[in-house]
């Protein structure tokens, strides 16, 4: 069960990380065109 929950840490995470780098991303046009 260990296991599993930190495998679901990890891959929360990695969800986490891919998310703030999609918004950094998708802010970084944003402030250039306002």
């Amino acid at each position: 069960m260990k296991i599993i929950e930190g495998e679901d840490d990890l891959r929360g995470l990695a969800k986490i990380m891919a998310f703030m780098r999609a918004v950094s991303i998708l802010e970084k046009p944003v402030n250039l065109t306002t």
